[in-house]
């Protein structure tokens, strides 16, 4: 219980002062909380792996948005890891124990998107033949997260615009609105302004998402050289491909095989190639001809 000391008609200066201290405690139980549960450490949050400044500030982001609801817009190329920020998104927030569900809109025609996110009633198309709960309500209370959505047709631009402003959706076919209460995250691997100037993305939508932006950048930028080998490391470690590898690193030569290389598949192609050289690799250490790239 607080007590309130009124003097001359105005609050005391003294409750004021608590109560940022109090406020200033709590935001700092919340960081060593989230620091806890998501494995913080210098280069490190989660599965992030990286001394490179723009993914300290990638990290930085992730844990700024982790107490709201607000929207965050993931962009950067293929194969650096969208999926992997936005799961941490949901992870660093108090909705980490509610579902997270991930819908690729680059993987569904643009007559199966619709429903795919909202879900539809008995008869509303030939093969509707009971209704459906869409992914949106699959998500109520946790994150939706809309991978590739500069794939998504204008007109289904328009009605996630409506999801976004009113907090309710309906199905397709259907005539009731139903309330929506799920943390939106989407990524594209398109420049965006650059859709929206030419016409295959709404302004008004993009404006909405880009409320927390997150830039991943490729692999092979500068900066990011100590992260091929930081990287390369960790999946040699953590290796799920070939778990009983006897490998225990690279050779020196091998090393530089990595860093020459420019990386067009970026993460999850180093994944993948340490993957397949611990399966032909028969020394302790990846030899140069067991990287095949």
């Amino acid at each position: 219980e607080i007590h309130i000391a009124v003097r001359g008609g105005e609050v005391c200066m003294n409750i004021v002062a608590m109560l940022r201290a109090l406020e200033g405690r709590r935001i700092r139980a919340e960081n060593h909380r989230l620091k806890k549960r998501l494995d913080v450490s210098p280069g490190r949050l989660g599965d992030i792996i990286s001394q490179d400044y723009r993914m300290r500030k990638v990290c930085d982001t992730i844990l700024q948005v982790a107490d709201s609801d607000a929207m965050v817009l993931i962009t950067g190329e293929s194969g650096t890891g969208k999926t992997l920020i936005a799961r941490l998104v949901h992870e660093a927030s108090p909705r980490h124990s509610a579902p997270f569900v991930e819908v690729n809109c680059a993987a569904l025609p643009d007559t199966l998107l619709e429903s795919e996110l909202f879900g539809h009633v008995k008869g509303a198309f030939t093969s509707a033949v009971t209704g459906r709960m869409g992914q949106f309500q699959a998500a109520e209370g946790g994150t939706i997260f809309l991978d590739e959505i500069s794939e998504m047709p204008l007109e289904l631009q328009a009605k996630l615009l409506r999801v976004l402003q009113e907090k309710t959706f309906r199905r397709v076919g259907g005539v009731k609105d139903i309330s929506s209460n799920a943390t939106i995250v989407v990524s594209s691997n398109r420049d965006l302004p650059k859709e929206v100037a030419e016409g295959r993305f709404r302004k008004d939508l993009y404006y909405r998402l880009a409320i927390f932006p997150i830039v991943i950048p490729p692999l092979r930028s500068e900066g990011r050289c100590d992260d091929i080998l930081l990287l390369a490391d960790h999946f040699i470690r953590n290796s799920v491909i070939s778990p009983h590898s006897n490998v225990t690193g690279l050779s020196a030569v091998a090393r530089q095989k990595l860093l020459r290389h420019d990386w067009p598949g970026n993460v999850r192609e180093l994944r993948n190639v340490i993957g397949r050289a611990l399966m032909i690799e028969k020394t302790d250490r990846i030899q140069p001809s067991s990287i095949l790239i």
